[in-house]
């Protein structure tokens, strides 16, 4: 697939699903909404100084609440 998402459930990154990511992923996007911005640009800062390129995602709404066909879209441009 061209892209692959979980749930992070809570808003963080466990450790385990950091290494899972890392070992399976070039770029990793943390998408969370905008009243999350903070963490979701923690979380990518946070694996960005360990190596791993990472860009913070922050949209109005979740993302599960966008279409495939918006998300794909958005991934493209950016």
């Amino acid at each position: 697939p061209d892209y692959c998402s979980f749930a992070l459930l809570g808003s963080s990154l466990s450790a385990e699903h950091e290494e899972s990511l890392r070992n399976r992923f070039d770029t990793i996007h943390v998408w969370l909404d905008r009243d999350k911005a903070k963490q979701s640009i923690k979380i990518s800062r946070n694996l960005k100084q360990k190596g791993i390129k990472s860009s913070a995602i922050i949209t109005d709404l979740d993302p599960k609440e966008y279409t495939e066909g918006e998300i794909k879209n958005w991934l493209k441009n950016r």
